[in-house]
């Protein structure tokens, strides 16, 4: 229940609060930042991108049916998708283009994980 690893609370968490610290170093705050074209992107950026889309579409199907599983099974994969990126990519210290890119992915990424842990009732912890 409390492992940082696997389908958790807190592995959604602790990816949320990560997050958090990579936007503090980076002093990032959202601005109104145009993203460059589409094949500009790598798989991992996309896979973000595309899941995030998403989001309006669970909360609604979970509400309709009575199913917050559906939020979880959401927010565990999102945070699977961002970790990877995380993983394999630079996110701060990559180029101006992949940096601006990441950063905001990463800010997306923290306000879905936010809304949803909100959603279910859990705390999205800034420090863990």
């Amino acid at each position: 229940m409390t492992n940082l690893e696997g389908d958790t609370g807190p592995y959604i968490q602790y990816t949320y609060a990560r997050i958090r610290s990579i936007l503090q170093k980076a002093k990032y705050e959202v601005a109104s930042y145009k993203l460059p074209e589409l094949g500009s992107f790598n798989t991992d950026e996309l896979a973000i991108m595309r899941y995030i889309y998403r989001f309006p579409e669970v909360v609604e199907t979970a509400a309709r049916e009575f199913a917050p599983h559906l939020v979880c099974s959401y927010l565990y994969e999102l945070a699977s998708r961002y970790n990877k990126l995380y993983n394999q990519h630079r996110v701060v210290d990559s180029g101006d283009n992949e940096r601006e890119v990441r950063l905001l992915l990463s800010a997306k990424t923290a306000r879905i994980l936010a809304n949803g842990l909100g959603i279910l009732g859990i705390a999205a912890p800034s420090e863990m």
